[in-house]
């Protein structure tokens, strides 16, 4: 589990799987798989990555982090750039709306991004949930659809979650 990693004082950062739709308060809408599980734990991350959505579309953006004490904060420029942070907290696009099945397009654009980001802030450590599976969320194949992807583009400094069985259709 992705937030197994939250305790362990090497990761500098956790992706949860999200998509590109907010509701009409303008919060993401995060009601399955990580995306759910977090905004369980962190209610605000609806509205910080709401508002990045809005401001820059679906992208991987930092919703949230862990500080040194182990809290939960949102995530100020300052905190990130002073790395004033145990862990960030990183929406991972895999659906544009979360009534379609996940896109290898945008997991692989996600993936991309996330590259650069960790090579931008020198990351070390980043756990992910694993992207665009399960059979009542993703809906893609772990193997057929989403490894070849992204075994191309992420290093060993990214590791694969996975919740369940389900998550390797």
């Amino acid at each position: 589990n992705v937030f197994d990693f939250l305790r362990d004082s090497d990761t500098d950062s956790i992706c949860i799987t999200t998509n590109g739709v907010t509701n009409y308060n303008g919060q993401a809408i995060c009601g399955a798989g990580s995306a759910g599980e977090a905004a369980s734990r962190w209610p605000s991350i609806r509205v910080n990555l709401g508002r990045a959505l809005k401001a820059y579309g679906n992208l991987p953006y930092v919703i949230g982090l862990i500080d040194p004490n182990g809290d939960f904060q949102n995530p100020t420029s300052k905190s990130i750039k002073d790395k004033n942070f145990k862990c960030l907290i990183w929406s991972f696009p895999t659906k544009n709306d979360f009534r379609n099945d996940a896109v290898p397009e945008l997991i692989e654009r996600s993936a991309l991004a996330m590259v650069e980001h960790a090579d931008r802030m020198g990351l070390k450590k980043i756990a992910l949930a694993c992207q665009g599976v399960g059979k009542q969320i993703g809906r893609l194949s772990y193997t057929a659809q989403v490894q070849p992807v992204i075994n191309r583009i992420l290093d060993d400094r990214f590791i694969i979650c996975y919740l369940d069985d389900n998550d390797i259709l």
